[in-house]
Formats: structure tokens, C-alpha cells, sequence
């Protein structure tokens, strides 16, 4: 009889040690479950992130072009204006030359000249129409900038989410492959 109860009480420990051993198992298969879907929830999101960095990119290069081009106009706006202000100036002085006293004057008909008061208006004018010109150009241009700026802190930011979503994904791979090698051990 000492012998059977032995027996009972190795088949009864066996038993707790395979119970214990299939707990472990379990513990170590769901943990690897668990890993193996938030591998998967990663690389879904970074997929998403590097099809986003890639649309961003198209934005930032299409943003750059505008500003440059609007650089570009701006400049040539300038140098309009400036050559308008010349050409101006110029005409005013040859019809100054040609002036007749006693004939009427060639731009306002007046007899008397009085072509300073005139002059200063129309050239008062004409300036504030070229800096209102000068002034949308230059304002069109630093929109486009900042909004050039901002495509390229998104786009800075996504590139670093992205490459935090792989640092994470080669730890969730190591677990994986420590889970695996457990549970291999644990067939053996």
C-alpha cells in the first residue's frame, strides 16, 4: 500500500507539474499573441504614416514651387515698378522741356502751368498704387512661406512618429522571437 500511495502522490506531483507547464505555456502564448497584433496595429499605422509622408512630401514640393514662383513675381513686380517710376519721372521732365509759356500745357491744357500741384498728385498716386502692388506681392509671398514652413514641420513630425513606430516594432520582434523561443523550450 505505501507503494500505491507513492505512486499517487508522483502522478498526483506530475500531473501539477504539467499543469503548471501548460499555464506557463499559455501565459507565454498569449503574451505572444499579444505582441504579434500590436506588430501588425504598428505596421498598419506605418504604413499610413510613410502613404502620408509621401502625400505630404507632393504638398511641401508644390508649396515650394508657389513660393518660389511668387518670389519670382514679386521681383519682377519690383523691377516694373521701378522702371514705371523712371519712365515717369522721364516724361515728366521732357514734357517740362517742351513747355511754351502762353501755349496751352500738353498734359492738363492749362494755360497758367500749374503742373507742380498736378505732378505731385499724380505722382502721389501712382506711388501708392505701386506700393499696394509691392506690398500684395510681398504679403503673397510670406503666405506662401509660412504655410511652406508648416507642410515641413508636419512633415518633419511624421518622419519622427514613423521612425518611433519602427524602433517599436523591432522590440515587439524581439519578444516575439524571446516568446517563441520559450515556448519551443517548453515542447522539449
Amino acid at each position: 500500500m505505501p507503494e500505491l500511495q507513492q505512486k499517487i502522490e508522483q502522478c498526483r506531483q506530475q500531473r501539477e507539474n504539467i499543469h503548471q507547464q501548460l499555464q506557463q505555456i499559455d501565459f507565454i502564448h498569449q503574451k505572444w499573441l499579444h505582441d504579434l497584433s500590436e506588430r501588425t496595429t504598428l505596421r498598419n499605422a506605418q504604413q499610413h504614416a510613410t502613404q502620408y509622408l509621401t502625400e505630404l512630401q507632393q504638398h511641401v514640393n508644390d508649396r515650394e514651387k508657389n513660393y518660389n514662383d511668387a518670389k519670382q513675381q514679386r521681383v519682377q513686380l519690383q523691377s516694373i515698378l521701378q522702371q514705371q517710376r523712371l519712365l515717369h519721372t522721364e516724361n515728366v521732365e521732357k514734357l517740362r522741356e517742351h513747355r511754351v509759356d502762353g501755349q496751352a500745357c500738353m498734359v492738363c491744357g492749362s494755360h497758367q502751368h500749374p503742373y507742380r500741384q498736378a505732378e505731385s498728385t499724380l505722382s502721389k498716386t501712382l506711388f501708392q498704387l505701386q506700393q499696394q502692388q509691392e506690398q500684395d506681392a510681398i504679403q503673397q509671398e510670406q503666405h506662401d512661406l509660412e504655410h511652406l514652413q508648416k507642410l515641413k514641420a508636419d512633415r518633419h513630425q511624421t518622419e519622427f512618429e514613423l521612425q518611433q513606430a519602427q524602433s517599436q516594432e523591432k522590440q515587439l520582434q524581439q519578444r516575439i522571437n524571446q516568446s517563441t523561443v520559450e515556448l519551443t523550450a517548453q515542447f522539449k
